[in-house]
Parts: C-alpha cells; structure tokens; sequence
C-alpha cells in the first residue's frame, strides 16, 4: 500500500515535538498532528519554577556565608542581619512572565518545546485538529477531511488531571498542574495544600516551600507509592527537613470554602489554606481517536504496549505520559527513540521498562 510518510505523530505534548524534530532528522516523512491550544508552557513554567526555587534556596542560605539582603533587591546591608534574609516573596505576574520569555527562546532555539514554525520549516508536515483512525474505505488517520497514510503512528497524548471525588470540591476553586501557571494573584500563597503523589507535585511541594509557603503535601497513602519504600522515606523526610508537612494514609472526606479560604476535613482533622493544588493521578481521553477502530487496546491510565513501546495494533506505538508513567520529559524522549526508529530503519534502540521514574 503506498503511504504519504514513514511516522505520523499524534501530539499535544513536547515528547510529541521532539519526537518529530528526532524524525525529520534522519530524513524521514513526518507528520504532526496536535490539537488546537496545546502550549508547551505548563512544562516550562515548572521548570522556570523548579530554577527560581533553588535560587530563593540559595539567597536564604547566604547570610551564614556573610551575605545579607537588605530591603531593596540586590542590595547588600549586612548590618541588617540575617533574619532579613527569609523575607523573600515571589511576583507571581513577573514569573510568569519570565517564563514566558524563556519558552520563547527555548522554541526559537530549537530546544526541548520545538515551535511549529521551526518544525515546519525542517519539513514536518503540521495538521492543526482532531484525528481518528479509521479503516475503511482505506486505513489510515483522518484529519480535517484528510486521510494521512503512513508506515507507522506514534500516540504521544496528553494526560488530564483527575479531579477525585470529594464532597464539596466540585464546588471550590483549586488549582491543577496544567492550570497553576495561569493564576492571575500577585504572589505565591500564604499556604498551600498539595493532594497528591504525582512527582511534579512533590517538587512543587519543595518549591513553594523555598518561597516561605507554608505547604502541607497529603498523599492517600505515602510518596511515590509505585517506587522503593527507601526511597520514599528519604524523599519525604528531605522535605520534612527543609519544612514541608507531609501528611500520608490521608482520607479526605470534606472539602468546603471558608471565606478567602478552602478547608479540607482530612482523616479527623481540619487543614485550611489560601489555596488548593490537586497533584493527583492523571487519565487519558483518547474516545475522539476511535482506537478501537484499529484494534489498540486503552483505559483511562494507560496505552497498552508491549516492551518495544508497540500497541496492540504492529504499526502504531506510544510514548509519554499515556503509558501510564510520570510525565517526565527526559524520560519521554528516551522512549522516543525506540518508536520513531523501529519502523523504518530496523535498529531498535532497547527500551526501558514504561513506568520507569
């Protein structure tokens, strides 16, 4: 059967990208299809957050090396002493905006996000819209009226936030690592409650926490549940250390507002806090793709693949965070190696095991 191109990407995610800048390298025929709005600022601004967090870290840690910070930034007055030193507050509106100004040197650099305009311009060929999979009157990818026809398919989705069922929290505002990036307040919150156990709400923990947050991290059973035991009792006690209060076998029954505040009844206790981050576990919506169509196996948590990254279907693969992992970036690229290399150049690269942090 003749084909348009050797991979078509199926995107919404910066593995997607990267995994078409990895194709077109190696001359192959690509296309990437994403979804209308996909922004690669949620990985960014984590990431900006994660840097600036180590930096509040470091200018806490100054005056016992002499240096001190006066009332203005920058200014060294050591006669102020070091209880000046813990007197740092985050700009929410100027990190934003700092991230913003680096995800656009990022894209026109080429790094990690890729923008569509560099993209294109190395020959991807880009669709803007909602595929589905389809076999008659020809197998294939239908995309605004298109049939794409390629040799392999490679599902790189975006997850969702799953949001648990608590009584009252359908009624409360909260905050999910897609969204955080978008509040609009002016600095960071007095404190701040976590739920959940996803990694990057663990390192948020730590980052706020570094702002002078009070953060409290509940987990409904303990840090990284999937992970070593020991691992988990050195994570959560680093966080303990620097002031992080981690709460775990925690069973959240309430959730209500109280004023500005949201209060949350958890086990039998009363925590109240300026604001909500649900750092829970994360869920696929792939029903648009008609993958049954084709014959893929998938659930809300997972693609279903095999050790070389190969759906139930021998020529669509999947990578990322649909697997049922972390949404690490540095982890999806590895796996995107095996993919995009298996279907037309027969070296496979050996793949680790999908889950792996």
């Amino acid at each position: 059967m003749a084909v348009d191109y050797d991979l078509v990407i199926l995107g919404g995610t910066a593995v997607g990208r990267y995994a078409a800048a990895q194709a077109v390298q190696q001359s192959a025929r690509v296309a990437l299809v994403e979804p209308e709005g996909y922004s690669s600022m949620v990985e960014v601004h984590h990431q900006t957050l994660i840097q600036i967090g180590y930096l509040a870290q470091q200018m806490r840690r100054s005056p016992f090396q002499g240096l001190h910070w006066g009332q203005h930034w920058g200014q060294v007055t050591p006669e102020l002493g070091a209880e000046r030193s813990a007197d740092l507050r985050l700009q929410w509106q100027d990190t934003q905006g700092w991230a913003a100004a680096i995800a656009e040197v990022l894209e026109d650099q080429g790094s990690k996000g890729q923008s569509l305009d560099l993209l294109t311009a190395s020959g991807v060929d880009v669709v803007i819209g909602q595929g589905e999979f389809c076999r008659l009157p020809r197998w294939g990818l239908s995309v605004n009226g298109r049939l794409l026809r390629s040799r392999a398919f490679l599902l790189a989705p975006p997850t969702q936030a799953r949001v648990p069922a608590i009584a009252g929290l359908a009624n409360m505002r909260y905050l999910t690592l897609d969204t955080l990036w978008q509040q609009s307040g002016q600095t960071v919150p007095e404190r701040l409650l976590i739920l959940g156990s996803d990694p990057r709400g663990i390192e948020l923990a730590q980052v706020f926490n570094r702002f002078g947050t009070q953060v409290t991290l509940i987990c409904r059973s303990r840090l990284l549940p999937q992970e070593d035991y020991e691992a988990s009792h050195l994570i959560q006690a680093q966080l303990e250390s620097e002031g992080v209060k981690v709460i775990t076998q925690a069973r959240v029954n309430q959730a209500e507002p109280v004023g500005n505040q949201i209060s949350l009844k958890v086990n039998d206790r009363i925590l109240e806090a300026n604001a909500l981050l649900l750092a829970t576990l994360r869920q696929l919506d792939l029903a648009a793709l008609n993958l049954e169509a084709v014959g893929v196996k998938w659930n809300p948590q997972k693609i279903t693949v095999n050790r070389k990254l190969q759906t139930t279907h021998a020529q669509i693969y999947a990578c990322g965070e649909a697997l049922g992992g972390y949404a690490d970036l540095t982890l999806g690229q590895y796996e995107v190696r095996s993919p995009f290399t298996m279907p037309y150049f027969g070296h496979p690269l050996p793949s680790t095991t999908p889950r792996c942090p």
